[in-house]
């Protein structure tokens, strides 16, 4: 079921690993435009790719993050990580919410989304580099 999504979000991945190997910025909306279409699948209700969709607005965030759209970025992991309902992905989205906050200037907000990575994370060492992150951000 859902091969559709399943295929679109399969091909934005590999469109994006591709983009990190090459270079190749086509490759960014190839994986754009998958990521979207995954996103509007679920949005037309198709509740069986919910996470897939939430893992596809993460991923526009990252795309965004790369492109310096930070708004966009902060937009697109905000969408994650409050929808995604994987916990090690909704820890990562709010680290990298974290950053981007904290790259926008906004300390209070990136220490607020540090606190829920580190709050979340089932993985112990990913906990500790969110906690080392936290902590760098809290010295002035």
């Amino acid at each position: 079921a859902d091969i559709l999504p399943k295929a679109e979000f399969g091909l934005a991945r590999i469109a994006l690993v591709w983009y990190q190997i090459s270079g190749d910025p086509s490759q960014l909306d190839v994986a754009e435009e998958n990521f979207r279409a995954v996103i509007a699948e679920a949005e037309a209700g198709d509740t069986r790719v919910a996470e897939l969709a939430a893992q596809s607005h993460g991923h526009l965030g990252s795309i965004a993050l790369l492109q310096s759209d930070l708004a966009t970025a902060q937009s697109e992991y905000q969408i994650a990580a409050e929808t995604t309902q994987t916990p090690r992905a909704k820890a990562a989205f709010w680290a990298q919410l974290g950053y981007v906050y904290n790259q926008l200037g906004e300390v209070d907000l990136a220490l607020d989304a540090y606190r829920q990575a580190v709050a979340i994370t089932p993985d112990e060492d990913v906990r500790q580099k969110y906690q080392i992150t936290l902590n760098g951000l809290q010295t002035p």
